[in-house]
């Protein structure tokens, strides 16, 4: 089997990798965990600090490459909003400016709060460049 050191291992209910998942990790790379939705393993791991905003408190996390935001947080034991994680219902909504992201899905924002307020749904947003990023639940 081929290696492959930058994958999202999806879990089943029982904790175990889903199906197509490949759980190997090189040597020199460490798995991340992600939240409750799998492992991030590998890839870009730099030592790039991003910030947070919640309620007026500032905070530090890294964010790898492929991960969302939410996620990133989550690993992080930070405070985020989230409800649904599927990007439906809106409560992870929040500022990102720094770099360019991507959305995995959006059912609830505008193009004008993506393009114009720098909108993303943290549950669904992926970042796109190095950064720093940062995110504001405040504004």
């Amino acid at each position: 089997m081929t290696e492959r050191p930058n994958v999202l291992v999806l879990k089943t209910s029982d904790g175990k990798p889903s199906e197509g998942s490949n759980p190997s990790v090189s040597a020199d790379r460490d798995p991340v965990h992600a939240g409750e939705r799998g492992f991030f393993y590998g890839g870009d791991m730099t030592d790039i600090l991003h910030t947070l905003t919640v309620d007026g408190e500032d905070y530090s996390f890294t964010w790898p490459a492929g991960m969302t935001l939410l996620d990133a947080l989550l690993a992080a034991d930070l405070p985020a909003h989230y409800s649904c994680m599927e990007g439906h219902c809106g409560t992870s909504q929040c500022t990102l400016t720094g770099g360019r992201s991507h959305m995995l899905r959006n059912d609830v924002l505008s193009r004008y709060e993506i393009e114009q307020e720098n909108q993303v749904l943290a549950c669904q947003a992926i970042r796109d460049e190095e950064g720093p990023y940062h995110c504001s639940f405040d504004d």
